[in-house]
Order: C-alpha cells, then structure tokens, then sequence
C-alpha cells in the first residue's frame, strides 16, 4: 500500500513536471524531448521504490535545465515554470524517504539522568540542592 501511495504520489507530480517539459514556443523542441526523457527515467526510479536515487536523477535534470536555460534553448519564464514543478517532485521524494527513516526511540541511557522509570537524578527534597 505504501509503495502504491508513493507512486502515485510521484506519478501525478511527475506528469506535472512533464507538462512542464511539453514543447511550446518557449522551450527548444529537441531540449523538452530530452527533459521529458529524463521525467520519464526519475518517474520509473521512484516507482521502483529507489527515492534516493530519483532525487539524485532529479538534481541532474535540474542541472541540464540550468545549462539549457542559459544556452538560450529554455526561455527564463518557462525554465522557472519548470523549476517550480522540479520543486514539487523533490518534496514528494523527500516525504517518501521522511516517513521510511524510523522514529528514534527515546534514550535510556544513565548518564543522561532518566533511565525510564521516573527517577532523574535528583534527590527528592524538591529545593534543587543536593542532600548534604
């Protein structure tokens, strides 16, 4: 069930971010068939369940888009659009990877003065002083 969530959830702001990619007069077409190509490869690492690896994907198109952009094959409107929906598929990714790290569980080691049973180190007279 996880994995289905997670896959839609990449799915939908995949297709986001190819719709950003569509060829339109703002966006050189060989450049958008290479972005889409790149959607499509992240897309497909995320749905196997590999986040991590769909992020560092997602830096590399981040990166291309950059180099497009400033090579004039990407206007600056449009690149921001994109951008915009690059964003959105690195929170998503990072949300999968989030809620698999385990939640830590709460430290019961003595020198940190709780051991778990209610008892710090403290002596009990309640004035903050230690018992002479």
């Amino acid at each position: 069930m996880k994995r289905l969530m997670s896959a839609m959830l990449v799915g939908a702001a995949s297709a986001c971010l190819i719709a950003g990619c569509a060829a339109q007069p703002t966006l050189d077409h060989d450049t958008g068939s290479e972005l889409q190509a790149s959607v499509v490869t992240i897309a497909n690492t995320a749905a196997a369940g590999d986040a991590t690896g769909a992020i560092a994907q997602l830096d590399a198109l981040e990166q291309q888009l950059l180099e497009s952009t400033s090579e004039g094959r990407v206007s600056g409107e449009r690149s921001a659009q994109i951008s915009a929906a690059i964003e959105l598929v690195r929170q998503d990714l990072q949300a999968i990877l989030d809620a698999a790290q385990p939640t830590p569980e709460p430290s019961s080691d003595p020198a940190t003065g709780n051991n778990g049973n209610g008892n710090g180190n403290g002596n009990g007279n309640g004035n903050g002083k230690k018992d002479k």
